[in-house]
């Protein structure tokens, strides 16, 4: 689901408008001290992990060029062998996991 811009101020907006309207009812003094306070967000232990994982991905290399340099030579040299059955089973295993993320 993709969330706009305009739904987020139409959202900021009717809470603005809620608060307002309960701190009128209510008579309250401190009315602006209530428009200033902020939320806050705790992540889960589970959040934190799954960021420091992502930073340790953004920090990896795109391409393991030690892999790359050997798979080259071993075809150079014509000891490369991969059967078809291999490629297939790897083609769908990628699908799979592509489909579940």
């Amino acid at each position: 689901m993709k969330i706009s811009p305009g739904q987020v101020n139409g959202v900021l907006n009717s809470y603005r408008q809620q608060i307002r309207s309960d701190d009128k009812a209510k008579g309250s003094q401190d009315f602006k001290a209530s428009l200033n306070q902020s939320d806050r967000t705790q992540l889960s232990e589970e959040a934190r992990l799954h960021q420091v994982a992502m930073k340790a991905l953004k920090n990896m290399p795109d391409v393991r060029e030690d892999r790359v340099a050997e798979l080259k030579k071993a075809i150079e040299s014509g000891s490369y062998q991969v059967s078809g059955k291999e490629i297939a089973e790897k083609m769908l295993e990628r699908s799979a996991i592509d489909r579940l993320m």
